[in-house]
């Protein structure tokens, strides 16, 4: 396992994991709602559900290539940029599979750990509005390290940039499934104001036929980010965390929800 975790840090760990299954495990949200959806996270970059597995030095010489460009020029944006999906993507292949579920070893932790210090990196560096396939690796580097932290202000940071890169997402590729992700992300750090607007967008870019499971989801998304808001808060203040939110952290959101999520 990924994690070695005992008592109620890992009872908020989980808790965090489950949350972030919605947004990583694939049909429910990255994948789109039902077979038509569109421009959501995994249609920014072009990736399937089975993106994991195998080897992960795939892409080590465009990592070397972008390093070797960083040590003359540091602020090189296309290099960086390079580099975070880079490190993205070889940590993508260090995902194991043990029944069924995908665990994040050290080394893919650290690969994802790395993509996400590349791409702020690049965020500072470049000009104008930043890339949405970049976005969308650092969206899913974020979320994946997020709960690796005992760190209350470490988690709650990482989220935020899973927030921000969600939203640029959502602003170049709009559609019902990115709306979504920033809804869900939004509500998980507790800005209600922006899950609300993405959630509106979102209903906006569906068709009747579509309308009530999304609103349902929206819904469970909701719940689910105040639930990781209080367990946030009772980490940080030392408290147990809520047994009724540990319950059943998805509510609503249905069995695809959970596909693929990571194994603390």
């Amino acid at each position: 396992m990924l994690f070695d975790i005992r008592g109620r840090r890992k009872r908020f760990i989980q808790v965090i994991y489950v949350f972030l299954a919605l947004l990583l495990g694939g049909g429910l949200v990255l994948f789109g709602i039902g077979g038509d959806a569109t421009g959501g996270l995994g249609d920014a970059i072009g990736i399937g559900q089975n993106s994991g597995g195998g080897g992960s030095t795939e892409y080590d010489d465009e990592i070397e290539q972008a390093e070797a460009t960083l040590a003359t020029d540091p602020d090189n944006a296309e290099a960086l940029l390079s580099l975070a999906r880079y490190n993205y993507l070889n940590a993508q292949q260090s995902i194991e599979i043990e029944d069924d579920q995908q665990v994040f070893t050290e080394e893919a932790l650290a690969q994802f750990e790395a993509s996400v210090d590349a791409w702020e990196k690049y965020l500072k560096a470049s000009d104008g509005t930043p890339d949405s396939s970049g976005a969308t690796f650092a969206f899913r580097a974020y979320t994946t390290i997020a709960g690796s932290s005992g760190n209350t202000a470490t988690i709650e940071r990482r989220l935020k940039g899973a927030q921000k890169a969600a939203q640029v997402v959502a602003d170049e590729l709009p559609g019902p499934t990115s709306y979504l992700d920033l809804a869900a992300i939004s509500y998980a750090v507790g800005d209600t104001k922006t899950g609300d607007e993405a959630s509106k967008q979102a209903l906006k870019s569906v068709d009747d036929a579509g309308r009530s499971a999304l609103e349902s989801q929206l819904k469970a998304a909701k719940r689910q980010g105040k639930a990781t808001q209080r367990q946030l808060k009772a980490q940080d203040q030392g408290e147990e965390p809520d047994a009724d939110a540990l319950e059943n952290p998805l509510g609503g959101l249905g069995a695809g929800a959970g596909a693929g999520a990571a194994t603390p």
